[in-house]
């Protein structure tokens, strides 16, 4: 039982830097790249699409692995 929680709370807090290290990332801001976003972006196969959408999906995707782990304990 106590790797498990090991196991948990190693996942959840990898998670945690890992979003706390992409947060400068989207803070950026736009100008850095010279008005050049647009022709970036779809360079890098990243999509126009709402970022709440993207945030809910992310959130939605976190929730699954949530329940899995919830189901197998």
């Amino acid at each position: 039982m106590l790797n498990i929680k090991k196991i948990i709370f190693t996942t959840c807090f990898s998670l945690f830097v890992m979003l706390s290290l992409l947060t400068p990332v989207l803070a950026a801001d736009a100008d850095v790249w010279g008005g050049q976003e647009e022709g970036i972006g779809n360079a890098i196969g990243l999509g126009g699409g709402d970022p709440r959408v993207i945030a809910a999906k992310i959130i939605r995707v976190f929730l699954g692995f949530l329940g899995i782990i919830a189901v197998v304990l």
